[in-house]
């Protein structure tokens, strides 16, 4: 798979770097990290997962630039512009499903992957991890494109002894990805031979309840298609 960074970190830099990507010819899919600084509006980190997922193929939301913020409330933002449809799925199950898994008691862990798998949704609150997870799911074809800093080596976090204080913590989205590239390809032979295309990682000899061409995936697909509306809000080019 090929790995690109990018220093979109608003809904219309995400929205024009999404669509000419799209224009990339033999391109599968776009396998998009994607977080939320603490610096743009509730409204604007919102829109931010609207465009993610209208125009990306799997997501991984997760942290940029949280600030003095909490992570997850980061996250739970760009999760909040999902088309209402998914929203409203993922609700109907009885649990925050879209939600990073490790804040869910390990039984519950497994669960989550499932049904984050099922629509390509997925949440990992550390960034180092969601661009591991993401490079490690990428199939050939595939781009893994991870937005919000670009050349820029470092995220602005919370001080931790001061509240509401921040400073700058060393982190380079382009170095994370060729040490993820180069963990790939040493990857232990148990680990070559298993299905990781979905969360979580199984033989490839064991049966998943679903695919890529069915369920959950392809219905949240055709809800987004049927409603022009919300495409055409997310898709406002002012915005």
């Amino acid at each position: 798979p090929a790995v690109a960074v990018d220093s979109a970190s608003t809904p219309a830099a995400l929205r024009s770097l999404l669509r000419n990507v799209r224009t990339v010819k033999g391109l599968r899919r776009i396998l998009l990290v994607v977080g939320g600084p603490w610096w743009l509006s509730l409204e604007a980190r919102r829109l931010l997962g609207g465009v993610a997922d209208a125009l990306a193929d799997a997501v991984f939301f997760t942290t940029c630039d949280a600030g003095p913020c909490f992570p997850d409330r980061m996250v739970a933002d760009l999760v909040a512009g999902l088309h209402p449809a998914a929203r409203t799925w993922a609700d109907g199950l009885g649990m925050e499903a879209l939600q990073d898994p490790h804040r869910l008691p390990v039984a519950a862990e497994r669960y989550v992957h499932v049904l984050q798998s099922e629509l390509q949704r997925y949440v990992v609150e550390e960034r180092g991890l969601a661009i591991r997870v993401a490079v490690a799911m990428a199939q050939p074809g595939d781009l893994v494109l991870v937005v919000g800093k670009g050349h820029m080596d470092w995220q602005e976090v919370g001080d931790g002894d001061a509240l509401g204080e921040t400073h700058l913590a060393r982190f380079d989205d382009a170095a994370e990805c060729r040490s993820a590239m180069r963990a790939l390809a040493k990857m232990p032979e148990e680990f070559k031979d298993m299905d990781r295309r979905f969360m979580p990682w199984i033989p490839k000899f064991e049966k998943r309840p679903f695919t890529m061409e069915s369920g959950s995936f392809l219905s949240h697909l055709k809800q987004i298609h049927d409603d022009p509306a919300w495409v055409a809000r997310v898709m406002q080019d002012d915005v």
